[in-house]
């Protein structure tokens, strides 16, 4: 095994274990009972579109509408589908910032920084960025990290992902807590043929 997938495969398992060892909150899942939030995600969501509008005022979106197609087309193959008319809509969202970044918000919109996609050499690290964003909304993690939905801790989770922009990515990554979408991933990349 090269030394990257056993890296690879090291990170999965830590994710997987960290996953495992946090509160329980049930997933948004597709094709089940139509997902409908609670009042207190409901009100995480409002907040976290609050500090979303303010952060669209302070970085630089890179518009590119080749390049915003693409990624809709690659991110829709790592949805679990439709999840209800209540449920989150990924909207991707690409900033004009040299760090190796990417964060999900509660209520869907992931942003991608420029410096991280000019490193992708390929569709598949893309979908593999995408599909640990997309879980992130999808689990729920914002309602784990706080045990339940504590508000406060989760708003405040927000604003240091939100204030991390610009600041070395070996910071980012001590400040955020990891999760791997290896289950997305695994429904979407074929093994190659032989």
């Amino acid at each position: 095994m090269s030394r990257s997938a056993a890296s690879l495969v090291g990170a999965l398992l830590v994710g997987l274990i960290a996953v495992s060892c946090t509160a329980r909150v049930p997933p948004i899942d597709a094709g089940r009972t139509p997902f409908t939030p609670s009042p207190e995600e409901r009100r995480l969501w409002s907040e976290a579109e609050r500090e979303e509008e303010s952060l669209l005022t302070r970085v630089t979106i890179y518009e590119d509408p080749r390049l915003d197609e693409y990624l809709g087309r690659v991110a829709a193959k790592l949805t679990p589908g439709d999840v209800g008319p209540d449920g989150p809509v990924i909207k991707l969202v690409v900033l004009r910032d040299p760090t190796l970044a990417a964060f999900a918000m509660p209520e869907g919109r992931v942003f991608l920084h420029t410096g991280l996609l000019s490193r992708l050499e390929n569709e598949a690290q893309l979908a593999t960025i995408l599909g640990h964003e997309v879980t992130h909304v999808y689990e729920r993690h914002y309602l784990v990290f706080s045990g339940g939905g504590d508000s406060a801790k989760i708003l405040n989770k927000l604003r240091d992902t939100v204030t991390s922009l610009g600041t070395p990515p070996s910071a980012i990554v001590d400040r955020r807590d990891q999760f791997v979408g290896a289950a997305v991933l695994s429904r979407t990349v074929q093994a190659p043929a032989r």
